[in-house]
């Protein structure tokens, strides 16, 4: 028999998932996207303002409020 300790992939934001799975019932987040206009170009435009909203609110939900930690986030197993 052989063990490892070495973790692999682990997340300690497992919370994220709850919270998605809340959003995705509840549909808040897609709801408040839509009150806000979008004038940029289209064809310049890689992120859509839902994707914007529920990554910054996710992120202060989470404990991490400055944006700088999603860099590091955007590879976390959980999100």
């Amino acid at each position: 028999m052989e063990l490892s300790f070495t973790g692999g992939d682990v997340t300690s934001d497992g919370g994220v998932m709850l919270l998605r799975q809340a959003d995705n019932y509840l549909n808040l987040l897609s709801a408040l996207a839509k009150v806000f206009s979008n004038g940029r170009a289209k064809h310049k435009v890689k992120h859509n303002p839902e994707s914007i909203i529920r990554q910054r609110v996710y992120g202060i939900a989470l404990g991490n409020e400055d944006l700088n930690d999603h860099q590091t986030l955007r590879r976390d197993p959980a999100w």
